[in-house]
C-alpha cells in the first residue's frame, strides 16, 4: 500500500538519508527503530509528504504521493507526528474533528457521521472523557492520545507515527500499541512507526526496520534485528537479549555502563545476617568487594560465595584463629575502605575488630542496630575499639552507606 524505493534526502546540504527501501501492505505494522539522528523522523517524513526526497520515489497504492492532490493523500495516510503540543484552546473534540477535515467538501461543516467517526476514534483511545476539556489544560501524554484519535478520525488506510508512546506511562504505552495491534488485524489498517523502545518495537511489529546514520543496517523480523552485537554495533551500548518469557519475541535487558564504584576495593567485616543485601549491593554499584571472617554456612557467607566475592571463612561456630586472622590482615592491606557491618562482636570474632582497628585503613561504620541494643558481649573491649577507629564515618542505612562511597575521593 505504502512503498519507498532508493529513497535518499539532504537536510541543510548534508546527506542525511540514504537509498532507502521500505513497504507496508494492508494489516502490516513496520518499526524504523535506530539512536538519535540516525534518520527516522526524516524518513517518515519522507513517507508522509512533510520532506520531499531528493531522489527515490514514494508511492500510496501506486501512485507518487507528491504527484497526488494532498486532500486525496490524507483520506488514505494520516501522520501522527512527536511534538502534539497545542497553542490554541480548541477542545478535544475539535481537535479530532479536524481530522475528518479531507473527508468535507469546500466549505462545508461536519455531520451527524463526522461526529461519530470522532467518538469512535475518542473511544478507541482512551479520550473520549476528555472531550470537552480545552487541549492546552492537558497532559502530554493526553495530548498524545487526542493526536492519534485525530489520525485516526481521518478513516486512513495507513498510519505514520513518530515516536506514538513519548510522554506515556507504562499502561498508556501498552494501550496504545495493543490499539495499533488491534487497528492492524481488525481494521486492515497498515502502520509505520519510527520508535526508540527496543522492546515495544520487538514485541508489536511484525518487521523492523534499523538505520543508522540514515542508511538501512539490518531488517527482517525482531529476532535477526535486535541482537547483541547489533545492539552494541549501532547503539554503543552493551546489553543481554533474551526471550519474552510468554511471546518469545526477543527483549533487550540493560547492563549499567558506568558504576559509581570505579574499581574501588570495599572490604567488609560482617557475619551473622548482618551484611544481608550489602555485598549484592556494592558489588552491583562496581566495588571490588571482599568479606570476613565469616563461619562457613553464615548467610553472609552464603551470599559472598554466590557472588564469587575474596572471603575468610572459619568453620561453623569456631572462634577466628591465627590462620583467619592473619587471611584477614591481607584482605584489609588491599582495601581502600573498609565497611564495618552491625555484626555483635564476642570473644569468638573480637579479633576480626582487633584486625580492623590495626589495619588503619579508612572506615565507614554501618548503623542498623535497633535503638538502645548493644552490640557489645566482650565486656567493653569491642565497644572501646570501635570508639578508638579515628576518622570513622557513620552511615545510617545502605543508601547512606553508598552515599558516603560515592563521594570518596
Amino acid at each position: 500500500m505504502l512503498e519507498a524505493k532508493g529513497v535518499s534526502c539532504h537536510r541543510g546540504g548534508r546527506l542525511v538519508l540514504k537509498d532507502v527501501d521500505l513497504a507496508v501492505a494492508e494489516g502490516g505494522f513496520v518499526g524504523i527503530i535506530g539512536p538519535n539522528a540516525a534518520g527516522k523522523s526524516t524518513l517518515l517524513s519522507c513517507l508522509g509528504r512533510g520532506l520531499k526526497p531528493t531522489s527515490g520515489r514514494v508511492t500510496l497504492k501506486g501512485r507518487d504521493i507528491y504527484a497526488m492532490p494532498p486532500a486525496e493523500c490524507a483520506r488514505s495516510l494520516a501522520v501522527v507526528g512527536q511534538d502534539a503540543r497545542v497553542e490554541y484552546a480548541f477542545t478535544v473534540e475539535e481537535l479530532v474533528l479536524m481530522g475528518r477535515l479531507p473527508h468535507l467538501s469546500h466549505l462545508a461543516t461536519e455531520g451527524e457521521e463526522d461526529y461519530a467517526v470522532a467518538a469512535r476514534a475518542m473511544q478507541l483511545t482512551g479520550t473520549l472523557g476528555l472531550r470537552r476539556r480545552l487541549a492546552t489544560e492537558l497532559s502530554g501524554g493526553e495530548l498524545q492520545r487526542v493526536a492519534i484519535a485525530r489520525a485516526l478520525a481521518q478513516e486512513p488506510s495507513i498510519l505514520l507515527l513518530d515516536e506514538p508512546t513519548s510522554h506515556l506511562d507504562v499502561g498508556h504505552q501498552v494501550e496504545i500499541m495493543d490499539l495499533l495491534a488491534w487497528l492492524k488485524s481488525n481494521a486492515g489498517l497498515g502502520v509505520i512507526a519510527a520508535m526508540h523502545d527496543l522492546n515495544l518495537a520487538a514485541e508489536y511489529c511484525d518487521e523492523l526496520l534499523l538505520l543508522s546514520e540514515g542508511e538501512v543496517t539490518a531488517r527482517g523480523d525482531a529476532a535477526v534485528v535486535i541482537t547483541e552485537a547489533r545492539v552494541l554495533q549501532v547503539y554503543g551500548a552493551r546489553v543481554s537479549v533474551a526471550p519474552h518469557p510468554l511471546s518469545g519475541r526477543p527483549q533487550v535487558v540493560l547492563t549499567r555502563r558506568w558504576f559509581p564504584g570505579g574499581g574501588c576495593r570495599v572490604h567488609v567485616v560482617a557475619g551473622g545476617g548482618s551484611a544481608a543485601g550489602l555485598l549484592r549491593a556494592l558489588t552491583a554499584a562496581g566495588y571490588q568487594v571482599s568479606l570476613g571472617p565469616v563461619g562457613v554456612g553464615d548467610s553472609d557467607w552464603r551470599e559472598a560465595v554466590a557472588l564469587g566475592l575474596p572471603l575468610v571463612e572459619v568453620p561453623p561456630f569456631a572462634p577466628v584463629g591465627p590462620e583467619a586472622t592473619l587471611a584477614h590482615k591481607e584482605l584489609l592491606a588491599g582495601a581502600d575502605v573498609v565497611v564495618l557491618a552491625p555484626v555483635p562482636f564476642g570473644h569468638g570474632n573480637l579479633p576480626n575488630l582487633e584486625a580492623l582497628v590495626a589495619a588503619g585503613r579508612p572506615v565507614i561504620i554501618l548503623e542498623e542496630q535497633p535503638c538502645g541494643q548493644s552490640r557489645d558481649f566482650t565486656g567493653g573491649k569491642a565497644a572501646r575499639l570501635i570508639a578508638g577507629l579515628a576518622g570513622a564515618k557513620q552511615a545510617a542505612g545502605r543508601t547512606g552507606l553508598l552515599a558516603i562511597l560515592e563521594g570518596l575521593p
